[in-house]
């Protein structure tokens, strides 16, 4: 059955199904060993259930002979050409479909072409039952009346499908009208006023703020339309949303609960907080040293961002992630980046302190190996150019085919790019190096800093993660400080940005 409505106690569903596989069985003489029910499931997705797959277990028993079904739409109702795949086991497995009027053997070309005309056939007509079944509810809107269960509409409205007649149930409509009341005040937050009146959750306080039922409109700015959300063991799902070209917006005939200049005060200002909302997000971290410090325990530091009733923003060693941690206190926000700021003010500006920094640098760094590392990769670079020059004159007199010449130039031309590569980034490593060993990097880094204490808090970060990999801290103290150089081939730039310059004295 298509849905659990139709197999109610009192409904003559899956009476009627019984009967004509009854039927059937006494046509066809035929012994019924299983029956399955399948319910909740429509018939373009029956093939999708777990009870279909173990209708086809055990339909692989030698002993079982095929499938008996009250109609072929009971087996499938397709909305697409793959539907008809369902046919495939029945065929490679050499099983019948009996229904009361006829017995398909889809490997036989009449039941092949029963199949799928009768297949094609339940397709078409669930196409119109679904045409003329969204047509119906279409002109039920348009007319003011409820298109579909009670269950879509919002606590606090009811509709009589006898009268056709819209009411608005107590106590829930009072305290709608008192939530747009209070809202209105501009005071409070959705999330407080859901928790003064009962609501489940501010979410669906918002939603009923939203919905101008209660200004007796009703507005539906999307149809469902053909294409249906991802269905689980074959049960129903809806159809997905589409937005309209223009909303359908009727009158209800009823005395509205708020009136309309009220409602549209509530979504001004709903659009005002989101704005603000949005605003807020879109601003950068307030954590300039994220990913750089680390705790004295060798740990990571992450960052805490303070609820808006208590505390400040804060550091805490990652050992607390997971567990009581080492011991180490969390560290304020505002005071180990200004120790940091500190920092780089007094010592990335002395060109004589950067030169001692830097020659950290350079003992972690191993010329012999770049310079080894650069020698390979220019030999291997002149063997693959050899390579590819033998492989021209193999080519020249046709001792392999052009497909064996092709793959074999591509795999050729893909080590030399990855090897170009690697001699490029040994070839920086190693210039940086060179120009790490002079005083002019100092220099030019203490001239990018120059400006540090201007620059914006997400200048800033760009800026340390450029030329800083990590900081050691212990409480609120740096305890050591590991640099990094860049790429020289890039130009190095502070000032991004209309109005980042400072302004003149």
């Amino acid at each position: 059955m298509s849905t659990e409505e139709q197999a109610a106690e009192g409904k003559g569903g899956l009476l009627r199904q019984q009967e004509e596989i009854r039927i059937a069985a006494q046509r066809w003489n035929l012994e019924i060993s299983k029956s399955y029910r399948i319910i909740d499931v429509s018939g373009t997705q029956v093939s999708e259930s777990s009870e279909f797959r173990d209708l086809l277990e055990t339909l692989k028993q030698p002993s079982v002979n095929g499938l008996v079904v009250a109609a072929i739409d009971r087996l499938m109702r397709p909305d697409d050409f793959s539907s008809f795949s369902v046919y495939d086991f029945f065929a490679k497995n050499h099983r019948y479909i009996w229904t009361p009027s006829s017995q398909i053997d889809v490997a036989e070309d009449s039941g092949f072409l029963e199949a799928l005309v009768q297949g094609m056939m339940a397709g078409l007509d669930r196409r119109r039952i679904l045409r003329n079944t969204q047509v119906a509810k279409e002109e039920k809107r348009k007319l003011g009346r409820c298109a579909n269960a009670k269950i879509t509409l919002p606590n606090g409205v009811n509709f009589d499908f006898v009268t056709g007649k819209w009411s608005f149930v107590e106590p829930y409509a009072s305290r709608v009208r008192e939530a747009f009341g209070l809202f209105l005040t501009g005071n409070y937050s959705i999330r407080h006023i859901a928790k003064i009146l009962g609501y489940k959750s501010a979410r669906t306080l918002y939603n009923h703020l939203r919905n101008p039922i209660w200004c007796g409109i009703r507005e539906y700015r999307y149809r469902r339309g053909s294409e249906k959300y991802p269905s689980q063991n074959g049960r129903q799902s809806d159809r997905k949303r589409v937005l309209r070209d223009e909303p359908l917006i009727v009158k209800l005939g009823m005395e509205p609960l708020i009136s309309e200049e009220d409602f549209q005060k509530a979504q001004e200002l709903l659009e005002t907080r989101r704005g603000e909302w949005k605003s807020a997000r879109s601003k950068g971290s307030r954590f300039e040293a994220t990913g750089l410090l680390y705790c004295h325990c060798g740990q990571r530091m992450y960052s805490k961002s303070a609820r808006r009733s208590e505390g400040h923003d804060s550091y805490y060693c990652r050992s607390k992630h997971a567990c009581k941690g080492c011991g180490s206190p969390s560290v304020k926000r505002e005071t180990i980046d200004f120790t940091i700021s500190s920092f780089v003010s007094d010592y990335f500006l002395k060109p004589a302190a950067m030169e001692l920094l830097l020659k950290s640098v350079n003992e972690r760094k191993d010329s012999g190996r770049l310079t080894a590392n650069i020698e390979r990769a220019r030999a291997e670079i002149e063997q693959l150019g050899a390579k590819k020059r033998r492989l021209l004159s193999l080519a020249v007199s046709g001792a392999f085919s052009p497909e064996e010449i092709e793959c074999e130039a591509k795999c050729i031309d893909a080590d030399t790019t990855a090897w170009n590569a690697t001699l490029r980034k040994a070839e920086r490593d190693l210039a940086a190096m060179t120009i790490a060993n002079s005083r002019n990097l100092a220099l030019a880094i203490a001239s990018v800093f120059a400006e540090f204490q201007h620059l914006q808090p997400s200048e800033r970060k760009l800026l340390l993660r450029r030329f800083v990999s990590r900081v050691d801290i212990s409480g609120d103290s740096i305890t050591g400080i590991r640099m990094q150089i860049p790429d020289m081939s890039t130009k190095m730039c502070t000032r991004t940005g209309r109005g980042s310059w400072r302004r003149p004295a």
